[in-house]
């Protein structure tokens, strides 16, 4: 079985043919790059390949935001974020937007770029 099928077959109820396991790595991973203390033959590797070494599940449920760009996290008042993570793109039809950056504060205006056709 494979880490994924584990897990909803324990989430079915099932009994996978091992106790499914997904450690939080990226907090790991994340601070060892930041110092420059991650092992050597790891530095080449993606999370998911040393992951994928240690015959464990990869979680990749919550994106890293602390790696991301204004424009990623624009919209989070929305609830929609614009990551290289995710496996899906959004975009906002019939929208005018303006940007304004001061420091550290970011204010976005939408406006409908037409009136809706009644």
């Amino acid at each position: 079985m494979t880490h994924r099928e584990r897990i909803l077959a324990a989430i079915r109820g099932e009994v996978p043919d091992r106790l499914p396991w997904v450690p939080r790595l990226e907090f790991w991973h994340r601070a060892h790059l930041r110092r420059g203390t991650l092992r050597a033959h790891l530095r080449s590797l993606t999370l998911t390949e040393i992951s994928d070494r240690l015959g464990v599940g990869c979680y990749a449920s919550i994106p890293d935001f602390t790696d991301t760009t204004n424009d990623a996290v624009v919209d989070r008042g929305l609830g929609l974020f614009h990551l290289p993570v995710l496996p899906y793109r959004m975009t906002l039809q019939d929208v005018d937007r303006r940007v304004i950056r001061r420091s550290r504060e970011t204010v976005i205006e939408n406006f409908l770029a037409k009136e809706p056709k009644s």
